[in-house]
């Protein structure tokens, strides 16, 4: 599938919608299936992999936003609840949505970024 037809979906799951693999293969003029196998020949990962690392990508534009709770970081990035959007970012991030927060937030601070025995800035 063309990515310039994919990009006005791209765009309605950015702002809060929920996107269905059926609406994606409509877009494209293609059964679900058949959408499917075409999107991973052509992208080199599955449509769900695909929704979910665009969700984590959303996330993380939320989690820079201190007021907003984990739990709403979650459920406005399309996750369920906030369990599964934690072990969906660990899994993918190596570190937990709260540790991503600290060390990438618009709080975070120089001292969160040393490595081990480095001393801090004076």
């Amino acid at each position: 599938p063309p990515r310039s037809t994919l990009f006005p979906y791209t765009t309605l799951f950015r702002s809060g919608g929920n996107i269905r693999i059926a609406e994606l293969a409509a877009a494209c003029q293609l059964s679900p299936s058949h959408f499917s196998r075409c999107f991973r020949e052509h992208f080199g990962t599955s449509v769900h992999q695909w929704l979910i690392r665009l969700r984590i990508d959303t996330a993380k534009d939320l989690l820079r936003e201190p007021g907003l709770s984990l739990a709403e970081v979650a459920s406005r990035s399309g996750f369920c609840d906030q369990a599964a959007f934690s072990r969906a970012f660990t899994k993918l991030e190596d570190l937990t949505p709260f540790r991503w927060r600290k060390l990438n937030g618009n709080s975070a601070v120089a001292t969160d970024l040393l490595a081990p025995g480095e001393p801090a800035p004076l």
